[in-house]
């Protein structure tokens, strides 16, 4: 099995190296699997950076290529020149933060939903590192027309957001334990509308390549992946025996709060005019 993985980091080297080991344990534990890692590099490093952080990936065991141009070009900013990397013999591609880690048995069971031939983008279990819940399935159908109206209005105003922002979180810790439960027991396996995305597994490589630009500098590749595949006819399965650990909002939490106010306003009216 060829794995394709890339990583977007944004000034998140120690996470980025975490999840590097990670990928080299997993693989280990999948003798069959071969991986090359791309780190798709958002943060301005200088040339001096560039060259201290590739000397350290040099003292992985692992095919690990650093692409940066001095710019940040957002999540789905890479997605042109990673498709450049991909080779007819390519079995999978991971498009993912680097605040994650992989479980030791994650190529392990990738291989056996791979070969079960049914599933075109994986949305695996993601777990998150403090609360222990898993964040998949993201949502189970399309959003309405209505709620994202919603959303505009909340993400339109600072104190709306703020408010917002402060309840969905409580909502989260109090209910998210008890449907991630429900989901492992009774979702696993089935196919569901938008996987989250803090990373996605793409199985189907022509999707993948012709998945079309994607503007937004920040948030909606969620729901951008859920609707190019509703059009597609492609699935999206939950398979959460497939499972990360997720540390969470490591470059988010650098930007300031009107900053991510902002980029949720442009991906929610880019979403409303693509798709509505």
């Amino acid at each position: 099995m060829n794995i394709l993985i890339f990583t977007v980091n944004y000034n998140a080297d120690d996470k980025l190296f975490k999840f590097i080991r990670s990928v080299i344990i997993a693989s280990q534990h999948c003798s069959d699997t071969h991986v090359d890692f791309h780190i798709l590099d958002n943060s301005g490093k200088t040339q001096s950076e560039l060259d201290d952080i590739r000397a350290r990936l040099n003292e992985f065991d692992m095919a690990i290529t650093l692409h940066s141009d001095g710019t940040n070009s957002g999540y789905f900013g890479g997605l042109s020149l990673s498709k450049s990397f991909v080779k007819k013999y390519t079995d999978g591609v991971v498009y993912c933060n680097p605040d994650i880690k992989l479980e030791p048995d994650f190529f392990v069971k990738l291989k056996e939903a791979a070969d079960e031939k049914n599933s075109a983008i994986i949305a695996p279990a993601i777990i998150s590192a403090d609360d222990g819940f898993d964040q998949n399935p993201k949502y189970l159908s399309k959003l309405s027309l209505k709620k994202l109206k919603r959303l505009n209005f909340i993400y339109s105003n600072m104190l709306t957001f703020s408010m917002f922002t402060l309840l969905a979180r409580v909502k989260e810790i109090f209910s998210a334990k008890q449907k991630s439960a429900l989901a492992n027991n009774t979702m696993a396996g089935q196919n569901i509308y938008a996987p989250h995305g803090a990373i996605f597994i793409f199985l189907d490589i022509d999707f993948y390549l012709n998945l079309p630009v994607f503007d937004c500098f920040l948030f909606g590749e969620e729901l951008f992946i859920a609707e190019e595949a509703r059009k597609g006819n492609i699935t999206i399965t939950y398979k959460p025996k497939i499972k990360v650990i997720d540390e969470r909002h490591a470059s988010i939490n650098l930007l300031s709060n009107n900053t991510v106010r902002g980029y949720y306003l442009e991906s929610i009216q880019y979403l409303l005019k693509r798709y509505y």
